[in-house]
């Protein structure tokens, strides 16, 4: 998935430590960063970052947004697309 797809996990693995970093209360960004983690058979990141999506999904991205913290920053967004693209 994502750059994956294409061999190209260890670029979607920098984009997507990007996004979490600048929105690590979103969980597409972790399950994305977890996708290519795995693989990258990097086993031990992968678990970590589909935990941290876990429980952010289970927050829910209702509850975040009345709490005013569920806003997308702008270079976060870009960097999620970045990550979706480049698919045939």
């Amino acid at each position: 998935m994502i750059y994956s797809d294409d061999g190209r996990s260890d670029r979607a693995i920098e984009a997507f430590k990007k996004v979490v970093a600048l929105t690590p209360e979103l969980p597409q960004g972790w399950l994305y960063l977890a996708i290519n983690y795995e693989a990258e058979t990097r086993y031990a990141e992968a678990l970590e970052a589909y935990l941290k999506e876990r429980r952010r999904r289970a927050l829910g991205l209702k509850v975040l947004e009345r709490a005013g913290k569920g806003r997308v920053a702008g270079e976060a967004h870009r960097l999620l697309e970045e990550g979706r693209r480049d698919r045939p």
